[in-house]
């Protein structure tokens, strides 16, 4: 029986390099076209591509109406720090420009009419029937809406109750076809991360839609979140950014979703 034994090529019966072996210098004469970041165009003054993102950042004439911007506080507590983050995030919106803030806090609007629990929801009042009062006023502010800000706690890793207590006596009617931003807070480091990813879900399907960025704040209770003169964060936080981010998504939304509105 013959022993296997392994060819030996020589140059002209040799099969064809594969991998690292097979690269080859090319010369000026046949270089292959340059691919990728070597043939990224530059642009000049004239062809620029559109800006994105906080470039993109425009200030509004006087000729834009401002949107119409509820902040719904979720902490029913007596002893709270959402008082201070519902501040913060008023103010933030404010220093942007471009809205008008209505800020919804169940421990005092409509006479703190919402820190009972509900007993009918709005929507389940016949055309015979009499509402009360508060919410209907409520039920109108809501209907008003071009954008929502929701500030809860995290509360056992999920929304504060105090928040869907609120929000549950109105129905898809008075939230759809707007956007949302999510904004929670903790006393630990994931700054209400939980909390969010409830939110998501509940806002989706009350048809609030809410935008990717959410503001986030972890040791919202520590001294010094907040600063003790203007009651703001300090800008180079991550917490500040977020916010940032995400007002800066909800506006665009707001005003997309608000033309498409009245073109509906």
């Amino acid at each position: 029986m013959a022993r296997a034994f392994r060819p030996i090529f020589s140059a002209g019966n040799a099969p064809p390099l594969r991998g690292l072996a097979a690269r080859r210098s090319f010369s000026a004469g046949d270089a292959p076209p340059l691919r990728a970041l070597a043939t990224r165009p530059i642009f000049s003054a004239g062809n620029a591509p559109p800006l994105r993102g906080l470039a993109a950042r425009r200030s509004f004439s006087a000729g834009d109406a401002p949107l119409n911007t509820v902040l719904i506080l979720g902490s029913t507590r007596a002893k709270r720090i959402g008082g201070k983050v519902g501040a913060y995030l008023e103010a933030k919106l404010e220093e942007r420009g471009g809205h008008a803030v209505t800020v919804l806090d169940p421990r005092t609007s409509q006479d703190g009419f919402f820190m009972r629990l509900m007993e009918k929801a709005y929507f389940h009042y016949r055309d015979d029937e009499v509402a009360p009062p508060a919410l209907e006023a409520t039920a109108a502010l809501l209907r008003s809406a071009d954008a929502i800000v929701v500030a809860s706690p995290e509360m056992n890793h999920t929304i504060s109750p105090g928040l869907v207590n609120l929000m549950n006596y109105f129905g898809s009617s008075v939230y759809a076809r707007k956007p949302s931003g999510i904004a929670t807070y903790s006393a630990g480091m994931w700054g209400g991360a939980r909390c969010g990813v409830a939110l998501r879900a509940y806002l989706s399907e009350l048809g609030c839609l809410p935008v990717s960025a959410t503001f986030q704040l972890p040791g919202a209770f520590r001294p010094g979140t907040f600063d003790e003169t203007t009651g703001m964060l300090a800008a180079d936080t991550a917490a500040a950014k977020s916010a940032d981010r995400m007002l800066e998504q909800l506006e665009w939304h707001a005003r997309a979703m608000r033309a498409a509105r009245a073109d509906a």
